[in-house]
């Protein structure tokens, strides 16, 4: 869960409320929890009234999407790692 979502959770906020209470759409409050964006600008001087250290939500989070980005990328490794195995070895290349 992203730091983002723990801090609505633990304000007993649904996203939309959440969003509205920060000035920003119910999509940038859900992306910023869901698929690691930033927590959104326009949010932080809302966050600040509301008593949050911005800078340290701000660093969980980024830390929370590289952990996030290390998971999924191990994840894709073991399907190509399978995959070549299926095809002897050889995958095709994505480049150029």
């Amino acid at each position: 869960m992203s730091p983002l979502q723990e801090l609505r959770e633990h304000l007993g906020l649904p996203i939309g409320e959440m969003a509205a209470a920060l000035g920003v759409s119910y999509h940038a409050v859900y992306h910023a929890e869901r698929s690691g964006c930033g927590i959104p600008r326009k949010a932080r001087a809302a966050l600040v009234e509301l008593g949050v250290d911005v800078a340290d939500l701000e660093r969980r989070q980024e830390e929370w999407v590289q952990e996030r980005a290390r998971r999924l990328r191990a994840e894709l490794a073991g399907r190509v790692n399978i995959e070549a195995g299926e095809v002897g070895g050889a995958l095709p290349s994505l480049g150029t």
